[in-house]
């Protein structure tokens, strides 16, 4: 019985790993998800991966001449409408005016709910994996919803 634990948790690692190199090859190929709200143009630049966590690096571009302070994102992602992470970000950041600012947002990924895509990735079922962030962010202490989708493509 212990032998077959250990099994499926060397299968479920190597699953994980093998994601893993799979979505950062993937990296390459991304289009780019474009959200303009306030005036402000909100975009998802790269996204990279390092040991459990997923790091979305947000682009915030301010055309104002007046700087706009970010208090807080918080929100949940999704891969294919599955839940796979919370973003809980309560650095604030000044977007200065005429300038841009990127926001580097970490999400603990929860592997089991992202599995079930990964494996229909790997095995050549699916072609294409549509991230999407649904929260708030907190501009200028005022929470505005905030959704961005971030398609990437094998």
């Amino acid at each position: 019985m212990a032998a077959a634990k250990n099994d499926s948790a060397g299968l479920l690692t190597a699953g994980i790993i093998a994601a893993g190199i799979y979505f950062v090859t993937l990296e390459a190929k991304k289009a780019k998800s474009t959200m303009y709200f306030q005036n402000l143009k909100v975009l998802i630049g790269n996204v990279k991966f390092s040991g459990d966590s997923m790091i979305i690096e947000l682009k915030i571009e301010n055309p104002n001449t007046t700087a706009q302070v970010v208090r807080s994102i918080v929100g949940q992602v999704l891969v294919n409408n599955n839940p796979i992470g919370d973003i809980n970000q309560y650095t604030t950041y000044t977007v200065r005016g005429n300038n841009e600012t990127i926001i580097p947002l970490v999400v603990k990924l929860k592997f089991l709910y992202l599995l079930s895509e990964l494996t229909s990735m790997i095995q050549g079922k699916r072609n294409q994996v549509v991230l999407t962030f649904n929260g708030t962010i907190n501009l200028n202490n005022a929470p505005t919803p905030l959704q961005i989708r971030y398609k990437l493509s094998a």
